[in-house]
Parts: C-alpha cells; sequence; structure tokens
C-alpha cells in the first residue's frame, strides 16, 4: 500500500515549484466593515501575536515567540549506545543504521500557468502567501517564513492568514460562500505580524493580488475521508475572488505518539497511521481538484524529522510545533515558494542552529519524496525501529509485559518485542531445544504495535525467521547459582544446577542461533546483522515463602552474595565469549532501587513466591531495557504507571545508577518516604 501511495503521488505532484507572482503593487489597507478592530505586535517577522490562546483540536498554544525565535528550545538528548560497561568492556550498540539511500525527486502536479519567478528588470522581486486555516497555518508562517523569504531575496513579502480557530473546511466554504465576519486576519508585510478581527474572506481576498493561496483541513479530520466534501466548491469559490492566484494544498502533520490530543482516537492514537492518513486523503481528495496545483508536504516534513534524534521534540503539546517542527514546515514552504534547497539557508535562529542539518534534510526530502517518510541521514542519522527477541522464561515476561513496549514508545522508538517462553527455562534447556528444534516452547508472544500475540508450542526458528531481529537476548535460568555444591539438585539434563553448570553448552547455543538467522532460507533473508546480549536477571526477595520451604538460601547466602555470584558467572562464562554485546543489568537495578526507602517491595506478593517481579518491579526492568537499549535517561523515559512521583524519581535513579555501573549496588539517595 505504501508503494502505491508513493507511485500514485509521484505521477501527481509539484514540478511548478516555482510559480511566483507578477508585479502588482502590494495594498496594505484591508476593506473591512466598521465592526473591525486592529492590533499590532511590533518586533522581527519572527513574532508572534502574543494573546494567542486559541488551539487545534482543544489544545492549548504554548508557543508565544521572542523575536530571535528563541523559546521554547530544548536540546534532544543523545541517543544511540548507553554507558554500560562489562568487563572485558563492552558497550551496547544501537544495531540501528542510517539509512543512506538517496530519495528521488518525484515529479509533480503540474500548475494550468507557471508565473515567473523573476521580474523584468528593474522591478521588484514581490510574493504574496495567503494561508486559510487554523493553527497550522500559523505555526507553518508566523515564527520563521516571513525571514526566510527576505533572506530569498525578496524586496517585497506579504503573508497573510485568514484564521479561524478549529476551522474545518465545511467551516471555510460556509464562510466564504456567505462572507461571513468570523476570521481574524493576520498579515506580515513588514517584518511585523498585524492583526484584524470580524473579518470577512472576500477583505482577506482583496488586501492583495496573492500570488499563492494555501488551503487546509482541522488536524484531527485531515485523513478523515468524509471530511473533504465541499473542497472542490470551496476551491472554486476561491478561485473566483484570486483568479490569478495559485491554489496549493497544506498537508498538515500527525500529531505526537503518547499524546491524549481529542481527534488522535481516529486514528486509534498511532501517530504512523495518522500520518498515512493524511497522504492517503491528499492523493485522493485534494490532487484531483482541477484548480489545486500541488501541496506543501508539511506532514512528510514533520514525519521525516521525527525518525531523527528529534523525534517528539517537534510539537509542544503532541500538535502545536515547537521551534524545530516549526522551522521544519517553514523551510518545506520555503522551499516549495523558491525551489531552493533549504540546506543553502543562511537564516538559521539561535533556537535550531544546533540541529539544523537534520531539520533541512527533513525539509529537503520532504520535496523530493513528499507521499513517504525519509528516513534521517544527518546528524546522528535515523532511529529506526527495533525489534528485539528474548529467550528466556516467566522472568522475560516480567521484564517485557507489562511496560517494555510503552516505555520504548515513550522513548521514541517504533519496536517490536517478543520472547520465546518455556517455564523455568536453563540456558542448557535453550540449547537442547534450539538444537532439535522441538516444538518445546509453550509460548512465544510478540507486541509489534502495543497489543500481544501469541502462539503455542513452537519451535526454535518459527521464532528467529519470524522477524528481521536486530537484537537476541538470553537470560539464565530464574534459580541458577542459589548453591555451589553440586550434586544437591540435578537438572532435567543430567547436570548438576549450580551457577556454572547452567553454560556447558552456552557457547554452542549462541552459535546455533546465529547459523539459524544467517541461513540463506530465513524469509527475511540472512541475517547476519543481530546483535546478542544476556538479561541478567534478580535475586530473590529476602525471606520469600518459597524460598524458604522449597529453594532455601543455603545457610551461606544471602540476596546479596547471591547477587555478586550472578555477576562472578556472567563475567567467567558469559563474556568471555566475544559474541555477546553486553549484559542488560535488571539485577543492579533491582539491588540498587531494594536501597531505597520502598526497600524489598519489588518481588510478587500475591502468591508470595517471592521470584517473579510485582507491577512495579516489571516498572524498573522495563525501564531498564530501554535505557539500556537507547540510550535514554530513565528519568526522561515518560511511560504511564500507577506510582508517585517520588516512588518513580527514586526507580529511574535506580536504573540509571545500574545502567551508568552496572557491576556493584549504588546506594539509593532516596532513603527516607516522602
Amino acid at each position: 500500500m505504501k508503494k502505491m501511495l508513493a507511485f500514485l503521488l509521484t505521477m501527481t505532484m509539484l514540478l511548478g515549484l516555482c510559480a511566483c507572482g507578477g508585479k502588482p503593487s502590494i495594498d496594505n489597507s484591508i476593506p473591512v466593515g466598521d465592526d473591525t478592530t486592529t492590533s499590532t505586535t511590533e518586533g522581527t517577522g519572527t513574532t508572534t501575536l502574543g494573546d494567542e490562546s486559541a488551539s487545534t483540536d482543544g489544545t492549548t498554544d504554548g508557543t508565544a515567540t521572542s523575536t530571535d525565535g528563541t523559546t521554547g528550545s530544548t536540546k534532544a538528548p543523545t541517543s544511540g549506545t548507553s554507558t554500560s560497561t562489562k568487563a572485558p568492556t563492552k558497550t551496547p550498540t544501537n544495531s540501528t543504521t542510517a539509512s543512506t539511500k538517496t530519495p528521488t525527486k518525484t515529479p509533480t502536479k503540474m500548475p494550468t500557468a507557471t508565473k515567473p519567478t523573476t521580474q523584468s528588470a528593474g522591478d521588484e522581486k514581490a510574493i504574496r502567501v495567503l494561508a486559510i486555516g487554523d493553527n497550522y497555518a500559523v505555526d507553518a508562517m508566523e515564527k520563521y517564513l516571513y525571514d526566510l523569504l527576505k533572506g530569498a531575496g525578496y524586496d517585497k513579502v506579504h503573508l497573510g492568514i485568514l484564521y479561524a480557530d478549529k476551522s474545518t473546511l465545511d467551516t471555510h466554504y460556509n464562510a466564504v460562500k456567505n462572507d461571513t465576519k468570523t476570521y481574524e486576519f493576520r498579515q506580515n508585510t513588514a517584518g511585523k505580524w498585524e492583526k484584524q478581527t470580524n473579518v470577512a474572506p472576500s477583505a482577506a481576498f482583496k488586501a492583495a493580488k496573492w500570488d499563492y493561496v494555501v488551503l487546509q483541513q482541522a488536524g484531527a479530520d485531515a485523513g478523515i475521508e468524509n471530511t473533504y466534501g465541499k473542497l472542490d466548491d470551496l476551491t472554486t469559490l476561491v478561485q473566483n475572488q484570486c483568479a490569478d492566484a495559485a491554489l496549493y494544498w497544506h498537508m498538515s502533520w500527525s500529531f505526537r505518539r503518547q499524546s491524549e490530543v481529542p481527534g488522535f482516537e481516529k486514528y486509534k492514537y498511532n501517530t504512523r497511521k495518522m500520518y498515512e492518513a493524511i497522504i492517503e486523503n491528499a492523493i485522493r481528495k485534494v490532487m484531483p481538484i482541477g484548480d489545486m496545483m500541488g501541496f506543501v508536504p508539511s506532514a512528510t516534513a514533520i514525519q521525516n524529522l521525527r525518525t531523527s534524534v528529534l523525534r517528539d521534540e517537534l510539537t509542544t503539546d503532541g500538535v502545536r510545533l515547537s521551534d524545530y517542527g516549526a522551522y521544519a514546515v517553514a523551510l518545506t514552504w520555503y522551499g516549495l515558494l523558491t525551489g531552493e534547497s533549504a540546506k543553502d539557508v543562511a537564516y538559521r535562529p539561535a533556537a535550531v542552529k544546533d540541529h539544523f542539518a537534520e531539520i533541512a534534510e527533513a525539509a529537503d526530502n520532504a520535496l523530493f519524496m513528499p507521499s513517504a517518510v525519509t528516513p534521517a541521514t544527518a546528524g546522528e542519522g535515523e532511529v529506526k525501529d527495533l525489534r528485539i527477541l528474548a529467550f528466556g522464561h516467566s522472568f522475560a515476561q516480567d521484564a517485557m509485559v507489562t511496560y517494555m513496549w510503552d516505555a520504548f514508545e515513550a522513548a521514541g522508538y517504533d519496536v517490536t518485542i517478543a520472547y520465546l517462553y518455556y517455564p523455568g527455562c536453563s540456558l542448557e534447556q535453550h540449547w537442547h531445544y534450539v538444537s532439535d528444534n522441538s516444538a518445546s516452547y509453550e509460548m512465544y508472544a510478540k507486541n509489534a504495535d502495543g497489543n500481544w500475540k501469541g502462539k503455542t508450542y513452537v519451535d526454535a526458528k518459527t521464532a528467529l525467521w519470524d522477524e528481521d531481529w536486530d537484537i537476541i537476548t538470553f537470560q539464565p535460568d530464574p534459580d541458577y547459582g542459589y548453591d555451589k555444591h553440586p550434586g544437591d539438585i540435578v537438572c532435567e539434563w543430567g547436570c548438576d544446577k549450580v551457577i556454572e553448570s547452567d553454560y556447558i553448552h552456552f557457547n554452542q547455543l549462541v552459535d546455533k542461533v546465529l547459523s539459524i538467522l544467517a541461513d540463506p532460507a530465513n524469509p527475511n533473508g540472512a541475517n547476519t546483522d543481530v546483535k546478542l546480549y544476556y538479561h541478567l536477571t534478580w535475586s530473590w526477595r529476602k525471606d520469600c515463602y518459597l524460598g524458604q520451604m522449597m529453594y532455601p538460601y543455603p545457610q551461606k547466602y544471602s540476596q546479596l552474595t547471591l547477587y555478586q555470584d550472578h555477576i562472578e558467572a556472567t563475567r567467567n562464562k558469559v563474556l568471555t565469549n566475544d559474541k555477546i554485546q553486553g549484559v542488560i543489568p535488571c539485577n543492579t537495578a533491582i539491588e540498587n532501587v531494594r536501597t531505597s526507602w520502598m526497600g524489598d517491595t519489588f518481588n510478587a506478593e500475591g502468591h508470595n513466591d517471592g521470584f517473579h517481579l510485582n507491577d512495579k518491579g516489571d516498572l524498573v526492568a522495563a525501564l531498564t531495557w530501554v535505557s539500556y537499549f537507547t540510550g535514554a535517561k530513565a528519568s526522561k523515559i515518560l511511560v504511564d504507571n500507577p506510582y508517585s512521583d517520588a516512588e518513580f524519581a527514586a526507580i529511574a535513579e535506580a536504573v540509571d545508577n545500574a545502567i551508568a555501573n552496572q557491576w556493584q549496588v549504588t546506594q539509593s539517595s532516596y532513603k527516607t518516604k516522602p
């Protein structure tokens, strides 16, 4: 479907990139009725109207901008490798690499009449652009577009926004048809924005001989097919009053992941689905209209930039654009209007210059490939999707099922996570199951979209070939290493169940898994790029019932000495295999948080087994995985959870300390309950 959308749009888009206007003089006066009021905001072209409070789709406007465009700027956290180390030192390598594929510029819909980009000798170079819309038009134009166009050599720039809060195409059709005084009209002709209220559409249409008129649909409706019924009639009405203007469509952006903006439920709160619906409607409902010259691919520019390290720093509330987002969209408009590359722009405000390369690349790629996402290569490159498969048992379930997918989403990653499960499965058992490829695993469960789906009684190859996995993890038996006295308990495979015994065939297990993945018969293609990691799980809760009655700690053991022996075994039996990239330190994270005022309260108590994590422990484990593989601080991974700020702060600190120092316990600074 994506390929079809891209193909269709390549046959319908934007070769008339430079339909610039002739030289009619700019009429700065606006004919309005006696009930019209005017206010002016002084400053440069990057100044917004300070009293803006209306918002699209029920959100609030928090985007007031200073004259240098520096408000709201936040530097993106570094993503990629974590700081976790081991002995010998190995750091987790983000297995996702940046795309280097060069996008192909797509032909665009030819305008019916191409306007010259320059005037005859001695004439001033002028451009006049009117947008009819809501806050999407405001975010696109008000902060940066005037200065960008002036920097492109235009002697006169006239920008106008015929604005109505939460306005849909039906709203605009009725207002233009009846010429009702329902709009606020904003203009910038000399580096400052002025606004008038209670303005009729005809007054705005007569304010200048517009070169461009740009239409849009309200954000939440942009991907809903049945909301475009009046668009054809609206374009006719506008063309009748602005006969010399080229009509373009402003393709608004999708909402940020994890946001709760009204209307997002129409897309099941899925950013990608919303973007694809916006694209499809642009192709099917907008481009067939005869008067429509093409569109400004703002949605694609934002989606392109979301693949960069900036990810979700492009909006302030899920909808309204931050400085980064507003500059990206303004550059996209600039590129369409001038035909110039964003990368050559000299106007780079302080608020965005630290990520100029990523932003300019996203805008240029949107114009080259307007109907599909082009992954980022500038800066740190693309933050790609991750696909992770865990060989494990119920401790893998504890770490993955409750919070992990949402935590990766909150950290800005699209992930597929899965586990291959057998209860209490040791590494030795995994070796036998993988070697004979028997359908011994009781469950193979996968989450690719926020929902877990499972298959029962599967073989290892089924899971290994199901996805093009980036990461595979292994973990030991849940009660491995509780006794260093051989012969106390004999495991299913005849090996003494001591710390060392579970690793007898570990190296062969690793090699077998890699050979299955690299098999040319793999339907995803031979996977030779996968990275292998070790999930180091936690010690039991003190004085747990099963710990007392079934598997008692030997007299010499305590929770901490067991933890230390687990680490010793990992160093001696796992990290000696150079195919293992690193260790996910869930054990240290759990021990760290046990030193907080919450104490030893992170294991299951309902059945009093003391082995499995409870919900709060699940959060610790999930944050450890996500922080380890993304490099994001746990305190910045704002996954929904039922715990207080104080509890989350202690948990996040424990995780961050485990990533920084994974081989020993770090005392929590949260010793006293707030």
